[in-house]
């Protein structure tokens, strides 16, 4: 194997939050991180700190050369969050640009730096919305379940359908890898459990193949 495959989340309040994200996605292209698919963008309401703006969030599949280490890839993240005004000054505070590492192949972590697979990515629809759109392009998830609120964006996903995310090439190196299809069903069954009411397809936009 050439290359691994990771998943991030990326998110925005403050500015013009659309371009920024994917402004971002082009600064990860420029550096060495391929971005092989992304998710539509949502509208979401905050988690924890409710008294700031509404963000934009999506996922997005990335792949990084073979010799790179999650580590290696956070390093990246955060200095391209800083490029973009990224400025952590409490928990859960606005931002301008957040990329969150979800996974990272099948590799897990423990340390203060970083936890793999994220920890909290189970909580939290506007993470779960977006991953099941993006898996729908590649794996068939579909158990005819169904989750509750929202706009139906992760239920059609999860039978088959999704909101018009983009994928690059036509070796997409992770469709036939047994991980992604336990993660894409994962994702599903989550669904079913998960208030989906705060995330929203965004109105009018259009995703942009990187």
């Amino acid at each position: 194997m050439d290359e691994k495959i990771a998943i991030i989340a990326l998110g925005a309040n403050l500015g013009e939050r659309e371009k920024t994200l994917t402004a971002a996605l082009a600064r990860l292209s420029e550096r060495g991180i391929v971005v092989r698919a992304v998710s539509p963008f949502y509208e979401t309401v905050p988690v924890g700190f409710v008294a700031q703006p509404d963000f934009i969030n999506a996922v997005a599949a990335v792949a990084v050369p073979a010799e790179m280490t999650p580590e290696n890839l956070l390093e990246v993240l955060m200095a391209t969050e800083r490029e973009f005004g990224r400025e952590r000054k409490f928990l859960n505070a606005p931002r301008t640009c957040d990329l969150d590492l979800i996974f990272f192949e099948n590799e897990t972590r423990n340390s203060p730096e970083l936890t793999l697979p994220h920890p909290r990515w189970r909580e939290r629809a506007f993470v779960l919305v977006p991953l099941a759109d993006l898996f729908s392009r590649h794996h068939n998830a579909n158990d005819g379940g169904h989750h509750k609120g929202g706009n139906g964006g992760g239920n059609s996903a999860c039978n088959g359908g999704g909101n018009g995310g983009h994928h690059k090439g036509e070796n997409f190196s992770w469709q036939q890898r047994e991980i992604w299809s336990a993660r894409a069903a994962e994702v599903c069954n989550l669904l079913r459990q998960t208030d989906v009411s705060g995330v929203k397809t965004l109105s009018g936009a259009k995703q942009k193949s990187m």
